[in-house]
Parts: C-alpha cells; structure tokens; sequence
C-alpha cells in the first residue's frame, strides 16, 4: 500500500483527543461532574481508536479490491491471449451468461460508516466541553 496523507478522518479523531486529554489533566472540582466527565473522556477515546480501526479496514479493503480489479485485467488479458475459437466457444458462450447475470447482481453501497463514527466523536466531545462547563 501507498503512504498517504492524512485525510479528515484521521485529523478530526487526533485534535479531538489531544483536546480531551489536555483537558482531562485539569479535571472539574464536583465529584458528580468529574465522573461524567471520565466516561466522556473515555468514551471520546474509544470512538477515536474505532474510527482509526474503521479506517484502516476500509483502506486495507479498498486497496484488496483495486488488486482483485488488476487482477482481473490480467486475467482478461491472458484470456484473451489463449483464446481458442473452436474448441471453447461454447465455454465462452457460458461464461458470458455468468457474467450477465453476476453484473446484475453487484451492490454498490454508497455509505461510509466512518460519517456515523464523526457525528458520535462530535456529540460525544460536545458534552464532554459542556460537562467541564464550557457551555451552559
């Protein structure tokens, strides 16, 4: 796999943290307030790690689908280079109605649980700032 930059899915989790933890070092004076403010804290982190996990699966399963793809071009290739008229045409023929039908049936999923993960860091850090007192 390529080096990549960091994107918007690593930053937000990384400034989160760093946040929450500076703050953490100077916890609120209320016991009742320092008990919340423990569970956000440690809530915040795991959902921060999560989404690192998340985002890693994602990437290793982008980047194996890519290599299937090439693959798969390969394969064409080869395929095309071995092609023998007469003797597999009606192989050919069987594999072509395979293929039409498998197109069919392809699913394409447009959503990116990463997004649900950054609303729930969001709303997660938000209390947290409200329970130090940031906001009242």
């Amino acid at each position: 796999m390529k080096k990549q930059k960091l994107g918007i899915w690593e930053i937000i989790p990384i400034i989160i943290a760093i946040v929450t933890i500076i703050f953490q070092i100077f916890p609120p004076k209320n016991q009742q307030e320092q008990s919340a403010s423990l569970i956000l804290f440690i809530s915040i982190l795991f959902f921060a790690v999560l989404l690192f996990i998340l985002d890693w699966i994602i990437r290793k399963v982008k980047f194996y689908i890519s290599q299937i793809n090439d693959n798969s071009l390969d394969i064409k290739k080869v395929k095309e280079e071995m092609y023998l008229e007469k003797r597999f045409a009606e192989i050919e023929k069987d594999i072509a109605v395979i293929q039409s039908l498998l197109k069919n049936k392809k699913g394409n999923i447009n959503f990116d649980p990463r997004i649900i993960l950054i609303i729930i860091l969001l709303v997660l850090f938000y209390l947290y700032l409200k329970s130090l007192g940031y906001f009242s």
